[in-house]
Formats: C-alpha cells, structure tokens, sequence
C-alpha cells in the first residue's frame, strides 16, 4: 500500500486518537468509551474524501484499548505519511529571487514528513518558507518584528499560543501583477517561529494555501 496520509491529517488523526485514549483512561462507563471511539473513527474516515477497503483497515481505531496500543497504532500509520519534497538549492534560488545565498538547512531531511518548510534565515533574518501547490514548490519569505512585545499571540497556522518569542508578528510581500509589473503589497498575520514545531501541530492547510495564494498571486 502507497502512503496516503498527508501530514497535517496525520496531525488531525493524532488528536482524535488522544481523544479516545482520554476517554478510555478517564471514564468508568463504556458507553462513554463507545461512544467517543465510534465519533472519532468518523472523524479520521471524515477526512478523507475516498478510501479502500485496506485502508480502512489501517485507519481503524476498534483496537486501540489504552495509552500504549494508541501509540501503537501511530506508529503503524508513520510509513503512509506524506511530507512535503525537499527542493533542491537551484529550486530555492529560483523562489527566493531577491533574496541572495538562501539555502536549504542541512538539518532538513525526507525522513521527517512536514506540511511546510520554514526557518529563520540567519543573513537575512527573515522567516523562509516553502509550501507546494498542486505539487508546485512557491516560496514566502516573511519579514520578522524588530521590537519585542509582551502580548501573547495567536498561530494563524497550528493555533497555537505564545509570547512573541514562539508566535511573531510576519510579513511577506505580495505579488499584485494586476497594479502593474513591479506592484507590491506587504500583508501580516501571526506564525510559529519554530516551523518544526508548527508543522507537528498544523490539522487544516486552508490558511497555509491561502497565504500562499496571496503572497504569490494564484488564483
């Protein structure tokens, strides 16, 4: 069987599993157990738009009975993930054109699945990131805040919450080809400055491609 988990479903079935290992640890009824499994097996099938009869089988939840078979199941599922490619040093050039010796992290492997690439570029201390649509790699770089703040912010992306040193302040640049050849808008939005971290925690790309979409013009 190929992979067919996209990462952030992964990330999505990973809460309902937690949710119904809550609730086999937490609760004396077994309705209650029966009922929260049978709800989140709906949910993990619900993200998919077909499966097969094999894959259902993987997916299914029927013998997750504690925290360790929960794990188990997991880590059943890891080799069907999908992450994004690892684009070459000439493809990240060809993104990131006005913006000189961006690389790649040497850190960066296929081995570990993600939704997005993202870091911080230490010259030119931007938020970098790559995300693929209609397996098409496009690029974002985002400029970061220069003074620190104490408010605490929200993850346009995962959702998660922190102070301005874990969620920041980014802006990108956007093409606007439809004001003119060299027309350029600049948008805002709060980010993870840990991508890694963000990518673990990411259950929807609808924000990610929007931003996208927006920053490079696709329509």
């Amino acid at each position: 069987m190929e992979p067919f988990i996209e990462k952030y479903r992964f990330n999505y079935i990973k809460k309902r599993v937690f949710e119904v290992s809550s609730a086999i640890t937490s609760s004396l009824d077994k309705n209650v157990v029966i009922a929260s499994r049978a709800h989140n097996q709906d949910k993990i099938y619900g993200v998919f738009s077909q499966l097969s009869d094999e894959q259902k089988e993987l997916l299914s939840i029927d013998r997750i009975i504690d925290t360790v078979s929960a794990d188990q199941f997991l880590k059943k599922l890891e080799p069907f993930v999908l992450g994004i490619s690892i684009p070459t040093n000439d493809t990240v050039a060809r993104l990131f054109k006005k913006h000189k010796k961006i690389r790649i992290p040497d850190s960066f492997s296929e081995d570990v699945k993600r939704v997005y690439l993202g870091w911080i570029d230490g010259g030119t201390r931007k938020l970098m990131m790559i995300y693929e649509i209609d397996r098409k790699p496009f690029g974002m770089a985002c400029r970061l805040p220069q003074v620190k703040s104490s408010s605490v912010n929200v993850c346009s992306l995962c959702h998660n919450i922190g102070s301005d040193e874990e969620v920041a302040f980014v802006s990108p640049v956007c093409k606007t080809e439809h004001l003119g050849p060299d027309a350029y808008k600049s948008i805002g939005f709060y980010l993870c400055l840990d991508s890694d971290a963000c990518n673990e925690r990411i259950t929807s790309i609808d924000k990610l491609e929007d931003l996208f979409r927006k920053v490079n013009n696709i329509i």
